[in-house]
């Protein structure tokens, strides 16, 4: 894959194959917590609501694996006592999402679904309505935690002042996404003129928690 096909891309799946070696297991994490996050208003069973949780905190190493894998056994109990089939975010945020593998199988049952939609086995289409809607979501996803991988953007330190360092903080631990545009400006305040950057806090997103430019000012990987 070159730049100019990275770019216009819409299939996960080659997407994700690029990646793989590329993005880190929190960042692959991350996005499949993301995912489930795209259905929060149809997580009814709160389970399925605490594994993402526990999936997104997991990642930053603020939770243990004997919780993570409290949250995966709940989860799927929620599945398995007949919850909605958006229970089953829950389960994939929690396990096997960590590496290349788990966001990949998503891809993969979603594309599944999509050539059923209109026979019987069909559940995640009828609760979801237009697959190809979900599947550009992923694409968008991708974008927003890998950035251009073709290019290197660098942080000049001189750009972390107390000001933009607090906003990414906020941003990120309360997921305020609005609050980009505002970041865009303090950091342009500070002597940013990267286009890449100011473009990206500055688009409509939709931005995840793992944004490239956010996780770059805080030294995440």
């Amino acid at each position: 894959m070159d730049e100019a096909e990275w770019l216009t891309c819409n299939d996960p799946k080659v997407m994700l194959r690029f990646l793989w070696d590329k993005l880190s297991d929190r960042k692959f994490r991350l996005l499949t917590c993301a995912l489930g996050r795209d259905f929060w208003a149809k997580l009814v069973d709160e389970r399925s609501r605490a594994a993402i949780m526990i999936g997104e905190r997991f990642a930053d190493g603020d939770a243990e694996r004997t919780q993570l894998n409290a949250a995966y056994d709940a989860a799927w109990r929620a599945v398995r006592e007949g919850g909605p089939y958006a229970a089953r975010f829950g389960v994939g945020a929690t396990a096997g999402s960590c590496t290349f593998d788990g966001p990949l199988g998503y891809v993969m049952n979603l594309e599944s679904e999509r050539r059923s939609m209109h026979g019987p086995t069909g559940a995640m289409s009828r609760e979801f309505g237009d697959l190809n809607t979900v599947i550009l979501a992923i694409v968008d996803h991708l974008r927003c935690l890998s950035g251009n991988p073709f290019r290197t953007n660098t942080i000049d330190p001189s750009w972390l002042t107390s000001t933009t360092v607090n906003l990414a903080q906020g941003i990120y631990a309360d997921r305020a996404f609005d609050c980009m545009p505002i970041l865009a400006d303090a950091l342009q305040d500070a002597g940013c003129d990267n286009a890449d950057i100011l473009s990206h806090l500055r688009g409509p997103g939709p931005h995840v928690r793992g944004c490239w430019v956010v996780d770059c000012l805080l030294k995440k990987g």
